[in-house]
């Protein structure tokens, strides 16, 4: 014979009814302290890396809009090839005037890779900012990016194409010793 809720509470009475209730508040007021704290860092830190990665996909997102000005010279992803500057696919942490055997650097643009620059997001945040001045000599004729922001998605959506870049490894890359 089976009974429904209300006829088990009637059954059991209104102490049993109170008793449970009281139990689970209890339970919940002694879960405020340590324990809530300690479940909501562990839920946070579950939280955390997926913020990230959305924070680090608006802005790779972010450069794609901004590297549009720089598509009239530079191709990246599938199928990018060489145009009046090299594709950059794979740039970070690569030397600078290398790595492209059939684009032609300038000769200031070897000789700064011959000297360690390497290319990180300090340094391609120095060179989007004046190329010309960066490295004198530089084939490249676009003025800059004045903006700390637009640099910060443009490396960061260029970055997003060299998937073995590992920042640790390369230093500091200013090519000084």
């Amino acid at each position: 014979m089976t009974h429904s809720v209300p006829a088990r509470r009637a059954a059991a009475g209104p102490w049993a009814e109170q008793t449970i209730r009281g139990g689970i508040v209890s339970q919940h007021l002694a879960f405020r302290g340590k324990a809530t704290r300690r479940l909501t860092a562990i839920a946070l830190a579950g939280l955390i890396p997926g913020l990230l990665a959305a924070q680090d996909q608006a802005l790779i997102d972010e450069g794609e809009t901004m590297f549009r000005r720089c598509m009239s010279c530079h191709m990246i992803g599938d199928g990018a090839t060489n145009r009046v500057g090299p594709e950059l696919n794979n740039v970070m942490g690569e030397q600078a005037g290398q790595g492209h055997e059939d684009y032609d650097f300038s000769d200031a643009m070897i000789e700064a890779g011959e000297n360690g620059l390497v290319w990180t997001e300090e340094t391609l945040d120095a060179y989007l900012e004046n190329p010309r001045d960066y490295v004198p000599g530089t084939k490249m004729t676009f003025a800059g990016l004045r903006r700390e922001e637009d640099r910060t998605a443009v490396i960061a959506y260029i970055a997003s194409f060299s998937p073995d870049y590992d920042p640790a490894a390369t230093g500091d890359g200013d090519g000084s010793e």
